[in-house]
């Protein structure tokens, strides 16, 4: 049986990414643990392409065996508790990965993301807010 769908287009995905070198290095640093920098911030205008990047890094990610959670600020309900239940399915296991998409979709909960989600997380987990 050859290789499923979603495998063949994470792979064209992955063939298709070009660029973003300095961004996907201080990822793979944070992500190596040889930065102490463990949240990482991408921003810009619309279409310039941080959903693109973040997907490579969610890939990245899970090919170094680490739990990626990809969430995006407009499928949440802007409710902690939407964010918690989200978050928990990733922070059981080993230096889990949070990317947050639509982060400005969030800035009700910035103050709340900053003095309690990112410090309960694992000390070796890697969060990159868009």
């Amino acid at each position: 049986m050859g290789p499923t769908l979603s495998a063949v287009l994470d792979d064209a995905r992955r063939r298709g990414f070009v660029g973003r070198a300095p961004e996907l290095l201080s990822f793979d640093a944070a992500l190596a643990g040889t930065d102490p920098a463990r949240v990482l911030f991408v921003h810009g205008p619309g279409g310039i392409g941080k959903s693109t990047l973040l997907d490579e890094l969610r890939r990245r990610a899970v090919q170094a065996q680490r739990p990626a959670l990809l969430l995006h600020g407009r499928d949440l309900g802007g409710s902690i508790e939407d964010v918690t239940r989200a978050v928990a399915a990733v922070t059981d296991g080993p230096g889990p990965v949070l990317l947050v998409d639509g982060y400005e979709l969030l800035t009700r909960l910035d103050r709340w993301f900053r003095e309690h989600l990112l410090p309960s997380l694992p000390a070796d987990s890697v969060v990159v807010l868009a």
